[in-house]
């Protein structure tokens, strides 16, 4: 059967009101973070980050408790066995105060197989109270989609195998109550509705379940379902667009289009009313109505966010966790907003860049028996501006950087304390050994490209990214030059229309080389002096290097000539 669907539209004015910033952090303290999952419970928020650590094969899922002053209780590993990869699919607060996890491992990076899908319950103390696991050979070969709470409290998700899909019951304990086979799979989520109906939706597609897993019929929406939440005798779906209410014989009441709101999600019950969010790239709206839909209020929450960004609120406070660029990769914001006030607490309003990063040595050494392959190191120094309204302290500088010949990854975090820095001063800070790995080359020139960005220490970041990013070419050596030091050395002026001096002490007969961007030599010869006229070259970026008599090679990773 399928039910036809209607809507009536509302036209409304209103005063928004802007809702409060509780507090703002940021996650920032290694590479390749991202937000996997957030749920406001109580005073609380329950948010799941993924890294790669530094140094290692493993991918971590990890679980934070934070309070709404930007406190973090406690993080936990998220570990339901040992693997070098694990993720967080969907997260689920419990009716004890506690989280459910949902999510996919792998044991062995680099070897094919041995997936493994799990469920794990936490306390709201961080401790993992039971853990269910599903190996598999092949990924894909099992699934496990749509994890919601029933009326009775027991645990429900959809498990699809090679032998069909099911509706699996889990105990408080976490052991299986029963399965029921079902016809369709990756159901998104369900809701009990009634005594002898179960309610599974996915994208535009509503299904009515039976107590044998039966369809008794469904319900087709013009547009994609976000969620479902049963109250009473009435069923209330929520579509990107609409919501509608649904009787316990699951004939539709009504169905309303807000006028100037869109982008609909979050359906939640609290206290017998009805909200969910408006999202824009504006500002987030907070939409409650009572149980016949009619317009109750409306609280804004001044932020611009896309509808997938990981959000979630209850009565007293919204938060959200947004992944934003630092570099090649994310690190995550995290904002968490007061629904009973709008008076924005002091948060951190700093603002620091990075202008500069100055090898100060590079080395590149062959390895024996290993074609094209070289140990690389470089010390740098960078400089650093305080572009904020406050004096800055400390700071942190990061680098990451891959293409290593074995499948780790190679970071860089250090922290600054007492920089004493003052409003629109900046400062030199010595890096030391910033970078070594085994890299390999292909081409003539060992040259890699290095990015740094900078960050504040103890979760407070600087939210302006656009001046905190930082790349440099560094060329480390080239080819047949196994084993040599290359000392950098400074010359000037720098950009340069033609002449240039430099800063180390030339040898008699020492010869000089300079390259393109792209590693070609264009130009060559014997230096007898300090200075030396590059005006026959166009204009551009090129890489300078030079070799005395004693076997020594200095260079200077980049000239600009114009």
């Amino acid at each position: 059967m399928k039910a036809a669907i209607f809507t009536f539209f509302m036209f409304l004015s209103y005063l928004a009101i802007g809702q409060g910033l509780n507090t703002e952090l940021g996650f920032n303290d290694n590479y390749s973070q991202s937000s996997e999952g957030i749920v406001c419970l109580n005073e609380y928020t329950y948010l799941v980050k993924t890294q790669n650590n530094s140094s290692s094969f493993i991918t971590q899922s990890v679980l934070c408790k934070l309070d709404t002053l930007g406190n973090i209780l406690w993080s936990t590993v998220v570990n339901p066995k040992w693997a070098e990869t694990t993720y967080v699919y969907e997260i689920l607060a419990s009716d004890d105060g506690g989280i459910y996890l949902l999510g996919l491992g792998r044991p062995i990076c680099d070897v094919a197989g041995g997936w493994f899908w799990y469920i794990q319950k936490y306390d709201s103390y961080g401790n993992a109270i039971w853990t269910r696991i599903w190996d598999e050979k092949y990924f894909n070969e099992k699934k496990l989609t749509g994890l919601s709470n029933n009326s009775i409290h027991q645990l429900c998700v959809n498990y699809v195998d090679s032998s069909g899909s099911y509706i699996s019951h889990f105990g408080i304990d976490g052991n299986t109550i029963d399965s029921l086979k079902i016809t369709p799979s990756k159901i998104s989520g369900f809701e009990d509705f009634s005594i002898n109906k179960k309610v599974g939706f996915k994208s535009d597609t509503l299904w009515v379940f039976d107590n044998s897993g039966n369809v008794e019929f469904t319900v087709l929406f013009n547009d994609s379902i976000q969620n479902i939440k049963s109250l009473n005798d009435t069923l209330f779906v929520l579509t990107r667009d609409s919501i509608y209410s649904f009787n316990n014989n699951l004939q539709i009441i009504r169905g309303t289009d807000i006028i100037g709101f869109s982008n609909y999600s979050h359906l939640k019950i609290i206290n017998g009313n009805i909200y969910f969010v408006s999202n824009g790239f504006i500002a987030q709206d907070i939409i409650q109505m009572n149980r016949q839909l009619q317009l109750l209020e409306i609280k804004t929450i001044p932020i611009g966010l896309t509808i997938d960004t990981d959000k979630d609120f209850n009565a007293s406070h919204f938060s959200t966790a947004i992944n934003f660029s630092l570099t090649r990769f994310t690190a995550i914001r995290y904002l968490d907003y007061s629904l009973n006030s709008n008076q924005n607490e002091l948060v951190n309003s700093s603002d620091i860049g990075i202008i500069d990063l100055v090898p100060t040595y590079v080395n590149a050494e062959e390895q024996p028996n290993f074609q094209h392959v070289y140990r690389v190191k470089l010390e740098a120094t960078a400089l650093i501006k305080n572009y904020g309204s406050n004096i800055l302290n400390s700071c942190r500088i990061n680098h990451f950087i891959t293409s290593s010949t074995i499948c780790n990854d190679v970071v860089f975090t250090k922290q600054f304390e007492n920089l004493n820095l003052a409003p629109g001063d900046s400062i030199w800070i010595p890096l030391g050994l910033m970078h070594e790995a085994l890299n390999y080359f292909s081409d003539s020139v060992i040259k890699m490209n290095i990015c740094v960005y900078t960050s504040f220490p103890n979760s407070k970041t600087d939210l302006n990214t656009s001046n905190d990013n930082y790349c440099e070419d560094v060329v480390f050596g080239y080819e047949g030059i196994s084993n040599s030091e290359l000392v950098n050395f400074l010359l000037f002026p720098n950009p340069t229309t033609g002449l240039i001096t430099l800063n180390l002490p030339v040898e008699q007969n020492s010869s000089f080389s300079i390259f393109n961007i792209q590693g070609e030599k264009i130009m060559e010869g014997n230096i007898k002096s300090n200075k030396l006229d590059i005006t026959s070259l166009s204009n551009g970026m090129y890489f300078l290097m030079i070799s005395t008599t004693n076997h020594q090679t200095y260079i200077k990773n980049k000239i600009v000539k114009y």
